[in-house]
């Protein structure tokens, strides 16, 4: 069997296992990070948006909270987002990235959700990428809608299963 084809096998499973306990894991992560949870829904309210505000909140292992809230641009080219602003201060405080546990994360809005439909997110391809090369797989995920309900609760390696390009990444990273 060819590398790839067991790599594809073993994320295969974990996907069906994530996949038959994914409502306790939305039960779990609820009452387990209920503080990074309301953390979260509170640097939603620090956007500084015309169109979706994000929070994000990241629990260390020594328990510490940073917050991030996404800035929009006009051009949105200059945006900066929620999850990336957390994370840098986590990495600016010299926590180290296998040190943070889990990311909460608020999409939208009420008004969002009635012009668009869909209300929660859990990280954009962008933030996805950064979190992989800044965290750890293990990272574990709950995106919330704006009422704090949590849509999902995974670890980013569910969420982000083949970044890119991981190999030459890992080779490069000259910050271990």
């Amino acid at each position: 069997m060819s590398a790839t084809k067991s790599k594809l096998m073993e994320f295969y499973k974990e996907l069906t296992d994530f996949i038959d306990t994914y409502e306790e894991r939305i039960v779990h992560a609820t009452l387990r990070y209920g503080k990074l949870i309301r953390a979260a829904l509170d640097a939603q309210k620090r956007a500084l948006t015309f169109r979706t505000s994000v929070g994000a909140a990241v629990e260390t292992i020594k328990g510490e909270i940073f917050l991030g809230a996404n800035v929009e641009n006009i051009t949105r080219c200059l945006d900066d987002h929620a999850e990336k602003r957390a994370i840098l201060l986590a990495l600016e405080s010299g926590c180290k990235r296998e040190d943070i546990l889990a990311l909460a994360l608020v999409y939208g809005s009420k008004i969002t959700r009635d012009i668009e439909g869909e209300y929660a997110y859990p990280a954009c391809g962008y933030c996805r990428q950064y979190l992989w090369e800044n965290t750890n797989p293990d990272l574990e995920v709950i995106a919330l809608d704006p009422d704090g309900v949590a849509i999902f609760a995974g670890p980013l390696k569910i969420l982000y299963p083949l970044p890119y390009p991981s190999k030459i990444a890992q080779r490069l990273d000259l910050r271990k």
